[in-house]
């Protein structure tokens, strides 16, 4: 990398430029005796010198400013050069009076000081001045006091200040003795049961502690355990030497834990974007010590990082203590890694016989590999730790009926004793009973137990394959993933007609195979080292090649359908493959390396033929010509080679062109590369090269023709099946084009592309263009209008290249290490997808459903539309004028919708004959939020100068009164329940307020209360939606960041995954436990208690507002509406649109749809 030029200075010279040396600087020039002596006085008191740092040195010393700027330099450099050397006794550190260092880390060193304010000892945590320069460091050291501050509890260590001292931050928090690890490497035998429970138990509560306001520790381990001395304590008392004068007894009986070191904590309730991991493309990085990791710290494909992340740690924790052994240690990292992820821990009453069985099985359910198998919280572990501890049956192993009769006998003699009487005499005097009636009742009995029994476990068996249909997803086998939600629906098709299984099977809708799949091979959370780059086919379709990053070359046979005939041959190619490439007829390939080698290949055993280039600047694209002669290529210096296939050896010097700069001159690093090289014919090449594509001949060395309109860099071209066109892609517009080759004209341009497209081509037939995209997304378009036909997703990470097969299925090479085989004709990515084409329908803002089966489509301005059931006819709402609608209502039980405009609030009635309207008096004020409650009850957030209000209108619409005022910003949503409860809440500015309302939806007086102040975690104007049983609600911002906060307590619940933009919208889904979240670009459906994201969806155009819907029969749609010029990528200097687009979109998503055990292929294309 070039480094940017130097910048001068306000008063000084340009950086890097050496001042003079012989002029002695006038700060230098003034400095006067008394001075010198004041700098070596501190100097020597940095160095801890005994005489230094008297009062009287340089008290008259007259100091510049340039010194007093340098006094921070000063201690750092001091301090750095001191190393671990013990500071003298007399340093201190603001307030603080140093006793002596107790220890140091890579982040900090630990002072036992005296706070000579308060006159108490405490442990003075001040950061290493080398963590300055690291701003990820630096944010981790405050973090850890941020995060450790907000936890009060005694078993957590407690923090008392937190400050910075000579430009240094610090903590100074309770002083406390050893680590666990210290105690337990002078003990390492296993301790009894009992203890160890009590000692997990208090960790348990000391992390239930931290994740009851909202922090993970993520490092729970023995050294971030420490001790301190206490009568209650479960350890036995300090037995170090030095610990205690000799002969003094121990201040305390035993010693208690407590939990401690935060630094890689992170806030469950916003997301902490100084914290390792929080940003995406940190997803994966490896936090935490290795050995006490849990299997989503490694992988992040496992899931999610949340409380059970600590619970796994407190269960290793406890492992450590019942055997003394580290479960997961081992000599290497990467040997650690596969035991945390694969191996699952030895019961430690193997390694250690005669361990109770409950607290065996209390620790393999912390260790489970999968979180979900794991207790749910560490208040769930407490509970059941405690239980061991009183000798009662744990969740994690619950009693047999023998064995808790059995338990209880032991408990209560004679109790039972007079049981057991009482039970024999009852016995006797049944006999009497007659056997006819209690044949009737066994027979009744037993076929309600069998009926139910075999509901549970239809449902049971249902759930477990749709659970392990998302797993299979999430590794990557889409295919694996549809045949365990067939076979959920054959066990209990109302699970997988449930809004998760008919997401999950739009998914991976259209995947027919897995043919390579390297990311598996990749270590932990480093998937992008063997992505696949190139994927190419040989002319007949019967071979397959895949060149990775790791320089992995993969022969695969097809059979006629595409699908693998065969085993693949892997071979190493030795360099990073940009682009493989076959023969005319398919005997040979072509890797284009990163070190500037072009290797030929024999396909049919991958043995090495010759290289043609052997080294120099990055190859980045090869290609055969026509006859199979010749190979060219081209890359980083611009030049275009070739030389004959049947050369004499490696040193044949091949044919140079260097058409794209002057002769005479030298490329310069900053000059755009060769990107891809393709023949046209025998004598002329199509080069990619910046912007443009050029035509060039290989006679003359000239450009004949070039394809000029791109804004960016061009990264892939193909031609037609006919060899008339050409089609171009690339970045930073993220369009695509087609050209006609003979006339050079432009004939279509294609947008809907949010991010940069890296493969692109045409069908066999030349009627559908496919694009790779680095979203993810495979988008297939009609190659003669350019409109979106359908979109795929299947692949964890960018297309690199794709492909079609002569069977019609598409080939796909992905960031994710996989090549992928699809059958395009399937039907759309999106199953139950249905675009809606209505006239008249020029910007689609928001869409609400009426209750009777028809939907109500609002615009951004003009008349708002009615869709019949039929959904082709629509009725206009005339509002009167052309004003924006600001906010619309919908009141279903007497079908009534408000439109809120500058002019006020405008109230439609919807009978089935005709509408009828009434104007409510606006009073110059504007409305950005208004909603309807029980009983037809009306509440509009009124703006207003300077302050604003929220005013209930009743039922008739007269008289509004006023609930709440003095606001200082305005109302932007309105929330309220569904029935039996009955509450209100509304955003003003970060702030969500509630009120209750009365079962009628009249407010109740008095009972405004402020649920949630979420200034500095999020952007105002705030969208809200409650739960449909009230008791969680849903938020989202401008800033992208979406959550659930508690209806009683406010504290955020659950933490969704933030989007780059503004939330569009936010609405629960209809099974009650997921959320589903737009922006402009995508919808995501999550999941309502994890906050994992169970899928998404991207239309290809910007997207305005979502919502639930309900057809006929009482069928659940999401309808999506918007606009596809929003999100258009034109050329620079292209005239602009209109500010007010006439292309509204609105597709309907049928979320009732379900897919059976029994459907083919028609039935699923079939809408």
């Amino acid at each position: 990398m070039q480094e940017p030029p130097s910048q001068p200075t306000e008063d000084g010279p340009e950086a890097g430029e050496r001042p003079d040396d012989d002029k002695p600087s006038a700060a230098l020039a003034s400095v006067d005796d008394a001075a010198i002596q004041w700098l070596a006085g501190i100097d020597d008191q940095l160095a801890g010198l005994a005489a230094a740092g008297k009062e009287s040195d340089g008290e008259n010393a007259e100091i510049p400013a340039e010194f007093v700027d340098r006094l921070d330099t000063l201690l750092l450099l001091r301090i750095m050069a001191a190393g671990d050397v013990k500071p003298p006794a007399a340093l201190s550190i603001g307030k603080f009076r140093v006793v002596h260092k107790i220890g140091a880390g890579g982040f900090a060193e630990v002072f036992e000081v005296i706070d000579t304010k308060l006159v108490r000892r405490e442990a003075l945590k001040i950061a290493r001045p080398e963590i300055l320069l690291d701003s990820n460091k630096t944010n981790r050291f405050l973090r850890e006091a941020k995060h450790a501050a907000k936890i009060f509890h005694p078993n957590v260590v407690t923090v008392h200040e937190v400050g910075e001292h000579d430009g240094l931050p610090y903590i100074a928090q309770e002083l406390c003795g050893e680590s666990l690890a210290s105690y337990l490497d002078r003990n390492p035998d296993p301790v009894s049961p009992p203890i160890a429970a009590r000692v997990v138990l208090a960790l348990a509560e000391a992390a239930h502690a931290a994740h009851a306001v909202g922090v993970i520790h993520r490092d729970i381990k023995p050294g971030n355990v420490l001790l301190v001395p206490s009568d209650d304590g479960p350890l036995p008392p300090d037995d170090r030497l030095g610990s205690r004068p000799p002969e003094s007894p121990p201040v305390a009986k035993g010693q208690r834990v407590k939990l401690g070191d935060f630094g890689l904590s992170t806030s469950i309730v916003n997301v902490d974007h100084d914290s390792p991991g929080a940003a995406p493309t940190e997803i994966g990085a490896i936090l935490g010590t290795a050995e006490w990791m849990a299997p989503e710290q490694v992988d992040p494909m496992v899931g999610p990082m949340d409380v059970r992340t600590d619970v796994h740690a407190l269960g290793l924790v406890l492992d450590r203590l019942l055997t003394g052994r580290c479960v997961n240690a081992s000599k290497s990292r990467e040997d650690v890694y596969r035991r945390v992820l694969e191996v699952e821990p030895e019961p430690a009453n193997l390694v250690v016989p005669g361990i109770y069985p409950d607290i065996v099985a209390v620790c393999l359910k912390c260790l489970a590999k999968k979180p979900a198998d794991r207790y749910s919280s560490a208040a769930e572990l407490a509970v059941d730790l405690t239980r061991f501890l009183d000798g009662r049956p744990t969740i994690a192993r619950p009693l047999a009926p023998v064995d808790r009769a059995i338990r209880w006998v032991r408990r209560n003699p004679p109790l039972a004793a007079g049981i057991a009487v009482a039970i024999v005499a009852v016995a006797l005097g049944g006999l009497v009973i007659k056997e006819r009636a209690k044949g009737i009742a066994r027979e009744r009995a037993v076929a309600e137990k069998d009926a139910a029994s075999r509901a549970a476990k239809a449902a049971d068996d249902a759930a477990r394959y749709l659970r392990r249909a998302f797993e299979t997803f999430r590794i990557g086998n889409a295919a694996g993933a549809v045949e365990d939600l067939r076979t959920s629906a054959a066990a209990y098709p109302a699970l997988a007609d449930s809004i998760a299984g008919g997401w999950l099977l739009a998914r991976t809708h259209g995947e027919i195979a897995l043919l390579v799949d390297r990311g598996k091979l990749a270590p932990p959370g480093d998937r992008a080292a063997l992505q696949i780059h190139s994927v190419a086919l040989s002319r007949d379709g019967q071979r397959l090649a895949a060149g990775a990053a790791d320089g992995m070359l993969a022969l695969m046979p097809l059979g006629p359908d595409g699908t693998a005939a065969g085993a693949a041959i892997e071979v190493d190619a030795g360099h990073e493959i940009n682009q493989v490439v076959f023969n005319p007829d398919g005997s040979l390939v072509a890797t284009a390396g990163e070190d500037g080698r072009v290797r030929l290949w024999r396909a049919h055993d991958g043995s090495h033929l010759r290289d043609v280039a052997t080294g120099g600047k990055g190859v980045f694209s090869v290609d055969f010509s026509p006859d199979g002669a010749r190979v060219a290529w081209g890359g980083a210096d611009r030049t275009i080679r070739v030389v004959a296939v049947g050369g004499k050896g490696n040193d044949e010097a091949p044919v140079e062109l260097r058409p794209f700069d002057p002769p005479g001159t030298v490329p310069g690093p900053e000059d755009p590369d060769i990107e891809m090289l393709r023949f046209l014919d025998e004598t002329r090449v199509l080069v990619a090269i910046n912007e443009r594509v050029c035509l060039v001949s290989l006679d003359s060395g000239t450009i004949e023709r070039e394809f000029l309109g791109n804004w960016g860099h061009v990264q892939s071209l193909s031609l037609s099946p006919d060899g008339r066109e050409l089609i171009a892609c690339g970045w930073h517009e993220n369009m695509v084009r087609v050209w006609d080759l003979e006339t050079g004209s432009l004939r279509l341009e294609i947008e809907s592309h949010p991010a940069w497209i890296q493969g692109c081509g045409f069908s066999p037939d030349g009627r559908r263009i496919v694009t790779g995209c680095k979203d993810g997304v495979i988008r297939l378009f009609d190659a003669t209008t350019g409109e979106l036909v359908q979109e795929i997703v299947g692949h964890l990470a960018r297309i690199w290249a794709t492909t079609f097969h002569h069977s019609g299925r598409l080939l796909t090479a992905g960031g994710d290490g996989t090549v992928r085989l699809w059958d395009p004709f399937l039907g759309p990515s999106m199953l139950g997808t249905t675009p809606i084409d209505v006239s008249d329908l020029q910007t689609a803002h928001s869409t609400v459903g009426l209750g009777d089966g028809r939907w109500l489509v609002t615009p951004r301005s003009g008349a708002p539309l009615i869709l019949g059931p039929g959904r082709q006819q629509a009725t206009r709402v005339e509002l009167g004028g052309d004003n924006e609608i600001l906010s619309t209502a919908v009141d279903r039980s007497s079908l009534r919708v408000a439109f809120a405009t500058a002019k006020g609030i405008t109230v439609h009635r919807f009978p089935p004959d005709k509408p009828s309207c009434s104007l409510l008096d606006p009073n110059g004020k504007l409305t950005r939020a208004m909603a309807f409650g029980p009983g037809g009850w009306l509440y509009q957030g009124v703006e207003s100068d300077p302050l604003n209000s929220l005013l209930a209108w009743p039922p008739d619409l007269n008289s509004p009164t006023c609930i709440e005022d003095d606001l200082d910003v305005e109302i932007a949503s309105i929330a309220i329940t569904e029935l039996p409860v009955s509450r209100l809440a509304f955003a003003t500015g970060a702030c969500v307020r509630v009120h209750e309302l009365r079962p009628d939806g009249a407010p109740v007086a008095g009972s405004g209360r402020q649920l949630a102040d979420l200034t500095g975690e999020v952007s105002p104007d705030l969208q809200l939606v409650w739960s449909p049983d009230g008791e969680r609600l849903a938020v989202g911002s401008t800033d992208g960041r979406a959550m659930i906060l508690d209806s009683l307590t406010g504290e955020a619940t659950t933490e969704l995954a933030p989007y780059a933009t503004m939330v569009r919208g936010i609405i629960w889904a209809h099974n009650r436990s997921s959320v589903i979240v737009a922006d402009e670009k995508c919808i995501r459906l999550c999941d309502a208690i994890s906050g994992v994201t169970l899928d998404e969806i991207r239309p290809g155009w910007a997207i305005n507002h979502i919502a639930l819907v309900e057809g006929i029969g009482r069928r659940q749609y999401l309808a999506v509406t918007g606009n596809r010029s929003t999100l258009a990528r034109r050329p620079f200097g292209a005239k602009r649109h209109n500010d007010t687009p006439a292309d509204g979109r609105l597709i309907l998503l049928d979320l009732s749809r379900r897919l059976t055990a029994e459907a083919g292929k028609k039935e699923i294309a079939g809408e």
